[in-house]
């Protein structure tokens, strides 16, 4: 795949992936362009395909202009599973306050030592309805010094605790919108990793 440099303040970050990039500010970062289960006037903070179709989004109001500019409202924050036009679950069944049913963990870590570059991040979110839980985890992972970069969404799905489902995203698929201030208002643990240079 073709590489791209982006340069963020002193920190360059070097992308493997083929997908569009738009760098807002040091805290709000969205990758992505793949096609999401959100509806017009809705952002993808998480999404992806799987095999055989269906997809899993994480949807909040607002939207993302053709510039990069966001704007997040994030008044609501909806789970949903399923195909485009054919949504099997959809959590919470009303729309409320995120921090009221969501779980949220976000770490970021940089690195910019000799000419090396590295970059690692995890978002994790889940909800719960009945004794089932669904958690959707991202992981992200860039070192230049070994030529190494891996990112991937998972899905999990536990009933009373135990894990009963696990798929992997199809690559090239996803879709991930960080915005540290937007996590701490939705009450995410949210975990800034040191700065090495």
């Amino acid at each position: 795949m073709e590489r791209g440099k982006v340069l963020i303040g002193e920190l360059v970050l070097v992308s493997k992936i083929s997908l569009i990039i738009f760098f807002v500010s040091l805290n709000q970062i969205a990758y992505g362009g793949s096609q999401t289960l959100c509806s017009e006037g809705e952002v993808a903070v998480l999404s992806c395909a799987f095999d055989g179709g269906k997809f899993v989004s994480l949807c909040a109001n607002g939207t993302i202009a053709a510039d990069g500019k966001t704007s997040i409202k994030g008044d609501y924050l909806e789970y949903r599973y399923g195909k485009p036009g054919s949504i099997e679950l959809t959590l919470p069944k009303k729309r409320t306050a995120p921090n009221k049913v969501f779980k949220g963990y976000f770490e970021h870590s940089t690195f910019g030592v000799a000419g090396n570059y590295g970059n690692q991040r995890i978002l994790r979110v889940s909800i719960a309805n009945g004794s089932y839980t669904y958690e959707i985890e991202e992981e992200y992972s860039l070192n230049t010094t070994y030529d190494s970069e891996v990112w991937g969404i998972n899905l999990t799905v536990m009933k009373s605790g135990k894990t009963i489902a696990n798929k992997s995203c199809i690559e090239g698929s996803e879709n991930y919108l960080g915005d540290i201030d937007l996590f701490t208002r939705w009450g995410f643990e949210v975990v800034r990793g040191p700065v090495y240079e």
